[in-house]
């Protein structure tokens, strides 16, 4: 397979990631309303060591978890948990908006670490299409940036935290099992958390594990989906533009379930960012045909 079409792949594949991200992210915006976020990334962790537990045993039994790259999954499982937590503590003190505006730098970081730690090439046009990508999720966020406290620090360390579990993603690669790529990153987040919500915890109401699930099997959908595909990719630059497709995802999520309607910014903003992602895949099928 020539590396261009492997390219290709890759942003498919963490282009469904995202999306999957998008449905946890519905999940959790209905359950926070019900529930700490504490104890939604409890039960999300516990439930989704469950179910990638089970899954590694049906499939691999006991050797799977024994894998020469542990270091690296466990490396990537303490970054993972430090996002998760930089996330909810930066949401309790800025309004969405403004996280967002600070969050979706990570293209830019992990275009920053990519050159820095592995020597990776980041050529102008790829800069340009995160660049307008970037431009597009400003003007959908709006941030206006009126806090200035503690809760800025945390929305800058989420995607610092991102761009360094990509980086032990480059390192690690996608040779053990699938499941194994979230499994770990389920314990670390049940782990941290338990002694936010131990031993108080009681078992959400029945009628809402249902969505506690879905938005698990929405974290592992991620999980999987951007390890593979920014481990499958030749650059991490060909795939990190991909990550506003998460506000896409969002956009027509947040209209389906919750009636939010888009407003003309939302619109240039999408076309933006939509643009930019198209760009990037259209290069990438160019370069495979003319390398064919």
């Amino acid at each position: 397979m020539h590396l261009t079409h492997q390219n290709i792949q890759a942003i498919i594949i963490v282009c469904l990631g995202w999306m999957s991200f998008s449905l946890a992210d519905a999940c959790t915006k209905y359950l926070v309303q019900f529930y700490e976020p504490h104890i939604i990334l409890f039960t999300n962790g516990t439930i989704g060591t469950v179910i990638t537990g089970l899954w590694l045993l049906r499939a691999h039994g006991i050797p799977a978890f024994k894998t020469p790259r542990l270091k690296w999954h466990l490396l990537r499982t303490l970054f993972t948990t430090g996002s998760s937590f930089a996330v909810v503590n930066a949401l309790g003190y800025l309004t969405l908006p403004d996280f967002y505006g600070i969050a979706f730098i990570s293209p830019f970081v992990i275009a920053l670490f990519s050159f820095l730690l592995l020597g990776e090439q980041v050529g102008w046009r790829r800069v340009s299409a995160m660049v307008v990508a970037f431009a597009g999720v400003l003007i959908l966020a709006g941030p206006q940036y009126q806090s200035h406290n503690i809760g800025l620090l945390w929305a800058f360390m989420a995607p610092v935290f991102l761009a360094l579990n990509v980086m032990c993603v480059r390192k690690m690669g996608h040779k053990d099992p699938l499941a194994l790529f979230a499994f770990f990153p389920f314990v670390g987040i049940v782990i941290f958390n338990s002694a936010f919500v131990l031993p108080e915890y009681t078992l959400p109401a029945t009628p809402h594990l249902w969505i506690f699930v879905l938005g698990t099997c929405g974290v592992m959908g991620g999980l999987i989906g951007t390890t593979v595909g920014f481990s499958k990719a030749t650059e991490s630059a060909v795939v990190a533009p991909f990550l506003y497709t998460q506000i896409l995802w969002g956009v027509i999520i947040g209209f389906v379930l919750f009636g939010n309607i888009p407003t003309a910014t939302t619109f240039i903003g999408s076309g933006l960012v939509i643009a930019a992602g198209l760009y990037s895949f259209w290069r990438e099928h160019r370069l495979a045909r003319a390398a064919s």
